[in-house]
């Protein structure tokens, strides 16, 4: 295959050949089908993956990538286009986008769609054979300009906390944001608030809330993720950083608005989420309703802190439609 393009693939066999999974749409869901290079790399696959430059660190630290490269393009939640990419390190047999994974394959690696469908889920995956849904990537930075900003873990609860989304989309993130001061119940004795924004106009009141601020030193994801390493919980809307954060294993408070035909990959899901253990959604009854997911949000936060609770991964089993049998998928009860 060397002097020829690569094939695209269709689920053909992968036994011993070379294969480049190429990302599309938004950083989050790069982040979020990035694991569905496992199922193919378990086909006996040479995986390489292209990421866009931001994102190439921290893809370095995944473990079912045989190598990692940049691609260029297409441009953020653009959908079908071949990207340009860097030299490849061995000539590919096929090429997919990490989207189109799951119509070829199921955790138990049998192909079960046609080529040319497509489904918001993937078909014959479940809580429990969704690839991937505890870390899967990790800090794959040193850490060292932040180790020294974010406070020590003995010196209070580290809450990392993000507002914005989509400022590259402006009505579609501006539907999924809220504003600051709407996290103010957050601030706290005992609780160290650590920016996790990377663009935004909300430098006093972030002084205000005693936050810190460690992002204009964040050159790309690695950074953040050696930022969110040191944190007990992420608070965030639904952008990149809720993506990250579950990725890592991080404990992970997510705020999503309401209409679930149109909010990619939680659909109907309520509070648990099969796509990454650690998360938990908080969502809008009615469109443009932050009022009653945050209170939720900020009740449950209350008794974390009134029982100093540890911030840790839930260990219930969750369901696709993210019920559960009892406690709260974060504290437990």
């Amino acid at each position: 295959m060397a002097d020829c393009a690569p094939i695209v693939w269709h689920g053909q066999s992968l036994e011993g050949k070379t294969i480049l999974l190429y990302s599309e749409l938004g950083f989050g869901d790069e982040i979020l089908l990035l694991r569905f290079a496992k199922p193919v790399k378990d086909l006996g696959a040479r995986v390489i993956v292209s990421v866009r430059a931001p994102m190439f660190r921290l893809a370095q630290s995944l473990p079912f990538a045989d190598a990692v490269i940049v691609q260029y393009g297409p441009d953020l939640y653009e959908f079908g286009e071949v990207p340009q990419f860097d030299p490849l390190p061995w000539a590919a047999d096929y090429v997919c986008s990490l989207f189109a994974v799951p119509m070829f394959v199921t955790a138990g690696l049998t192909c079960v769609w046609q080529p040319g469908e497509r489904a918001p889920l993937p078909s014959g995956m479940d809580e429990q054979t969704l690839p991937c849904r505890g870390a899967y990537l990790k800090n794959g930075s040193s850490g060292e300009p932040f180790s020294a900003v974010v406070p020590r873990k003995n010196r209070g609860r580290n809450v990392g906390i993000c507002w914005v989304s989509g400022r590259s989309h402006q009505e579609f993130g501006r539907r999924k944001s809220i504003a600051l001061h709407q996290l103010a119940p957050l601030a706290r004795p005992g609780v160290n608030l650590v920016s996790l924004q990377k663009e935004h106009d909300d430098t006093a009141e972030l002084h205000r809330l005693g936050a810190i601020d460690p992002m204009p030193h964040v050159m790309d994801f690695a950074d953040t993720a050696s930022i969110i390493d040191q944190l007990d919980l992420v608070v965030t809307v639904d952008t990149a950083v809720a993506h990250l954060a579950g990725a890592m294993g991080k404990p992970v408070w997510n705020l999503v608005r309401s209409a679930p035909t149109a909010v990619w990959p939680w659909f109907w899901e309520a509070d648990a989420t099969c796509w990454y253990r650690s998360m938990v959604l908080y969502r809008q009854p009615t469109p443009g309703d932050w009022e009653e997911p945050l209170n939720r949000m900020f009740a449950e936060f209350d008794s974390a802190a009134e029982f100093n609770s540890i911030f840790g991964s839930r260990q219930e089993p969750v369901s696709v439609t993210g019920q559960v049998t009892s406690g709260h998928p974060l504290i437990g009860g």
